[in-house]
């Protein structure tokens, strides 16, 4: 959103450093391993919607290994 015709930047920093946090996980899904990080990550303007976002690129790793 735009506050006063601006981004509220600190506000999307802080959402880019908890995504940063959130994004970053090893799990294990029906008996496979996989992991997901963050690749890279940035701070985005719209102009056509008017708006700015917080975009993510994000790697997934899958460990397949039979018993």
């Amino acid at each position: 959103n735009l506050k006063n015709g601006k981004a509220d930047l600190i506000r999307l920093a802080e959402l880019e450093k908890i995504g940063n946090r959130a994004l970053d996980k090893t799990s294990l899904y029906d008996g496979t391993r996989y992991s997901y990080s963050v690749e890279s990550s940035s701070i985005e303007e719209d102009r056509d919607l008017k708006c700015h976002y917080v975009n993510f690129r994000v790697l997934f790793k899958v460990l397949n290994v039979k018993n």
